[in-house]
């Protein structure tokens, strides 16, 4: 995990997830990395319950820095750069001085943020063989979350914490 890497231990994934099983498969793998690099992990801290919607992730946001104020936010969908750049803006936070931010995966709206936000590059053509198996193989019992490897992209987003 990156942001561990460069010092960060108060780190939150903000994920909504439709499903239980996929979202324990990734609190599972969360804690298993953070663990390994030093980091304590608390669910309701590194992997905060939110919906779908704006709202929910504004609260989220409010709640987290009232508390505990996270050094590193990682975004799970560009839509949530919206909510999280005009939160920063309002409660006057800078990206990357205050807070650190990594979106899982790559757009073209990412261009238009500033700073830019650092992302993964997903090799979509291993996906598409992914897909291509499990339609084959349907149903399965294959039901855990599949993890594509990625290609880490710097932007500027992202700030090394002293230790």
């Amino acid at each position: 995990m990156h942001l561990a890497q460069i010092g960060h231990r108060r780190i939150c994934t903000l994920a909504y997830f439709s499903c239980e099983h996929a979202k324990e498969r990734i609190r599972g793998l969360l804690e298993q990395d953070m663990k390994a690099l030093g980091v304590d992990f608390h669910p309701s801290y590194n992997l905060p319950c939110i919906q779908d919607d704006t709202q929910s992730l504004w609260e989220m946001l409010e709640n987290l820095f009232s508390i505990t104020p996270p050094t590193a936010l990682i975004a799970t969908e560009t839509t949530q750069l919206i909510t999280i750049y005009s939160y920063c803006m309002l409660n006057q936070l800078t990206i990357p001085n205050d807070l650190s931010l990594i979106v899982t995966q790559n757009s073209p709206n990412l261009e238009w943020f500033r700073p830019s936000p650092a992302f993964f590059e997903y090799h979509t053509d291993k996906y598409i063989k992914q897909i291509h198996s499990w339609i084959e193989n349907y149903p399965s019992s294959d039901i855990d979350p599949v993890l594509l490897p990625s290609t880490f992209s710097q932007g500027a987003s992202l700030k090394a914490i002293p230790s």
